[in-house]
Formats: C-alpha cells, structure tokens, sequence
C-alpha cells in the first residue's frame, strides 16, 4: 500500500514540477541546475541498495526523505541564485511546495504504518 501510496504522490509532485517548467525562465534554470548538481549530484541512498520491495516501510519511508530533502536544497540554491522576483518567487513556491508534500507523505506513511 504504500509503494502504491508513494507512486500516487510522486505522480502528482511530477504534474505539479511539469507546469512550473512551462512558466519558468527554462535557460536560466538549467544553467543553475547543472551547476549545483555538478557540485552535488543527488543520489539514491547509499546505505541500503536493496529494491523497495525488500525494505520495510520505514527505511523505504527514509529513501524517500533522503531524495526530498536533496531536491528542496536544489531549489533553496536556485532561490539564492534567482536574479529576478518571478524567478525567486517560483524557486520558493516549489520549495514550499516540496516541503509541505513531503510532511504529507511522512504523515500519510505513518497513519499507513499504524493499520
């Protein structure tokens, strides 16, 4: 339940990321992306390689953490780096954004946790 629970999610976040592109200064945000991921590419977490199937709810619940946080710093960095007031309101919105749906996924996981 919670793998499909978790797919939804990232489905939605996917959507959400998808119309931000299409409004946003697209070159400028590139440029910065490739510059922070040079610097500090996200990666998957390096303590367990085993396959979701295989974790328990927690420790899939702390994967999914680990990439949450790796992208919310990616657009802090953007927001620092942002040289016009829709580019620094944009980067801010989807950290905002990333943040609040990632309290949501922790309390879902964990209600999920308690059935």
């Amino acid at each position: 339940m919670l793998l499909k629970y978790l797919s939804e999610h990232e489905e939605k976040l996917r959507h959400v990321i998808h119309e931000f592109e299409v409004t946003g200064n697209e070159h400028a945000l590139n440029t910065w992306c490739y510059e922070y991921l040079n610097k500090h590419p996200i990666v998957q977490h390096h303590d367990c390689d085993a396959p979701f199937s295989q974790l328990s709810t927690k420790e899939i619940m702390q994967v999914i953490i680990h990439q949450h946080k790796q992208v919310i710093d990616l657009y802090r960095y953007l927001h620092e780096r942002a040289d016009i007031p829709s580019a620094e309101e944009l980067m801010e919105t989807l950290k905002s954004f990333e943040e609040h749906e990632m309290m949501q996924m922790v309390q879902s996981a964990n209600r999920l946790e308690d059935l």
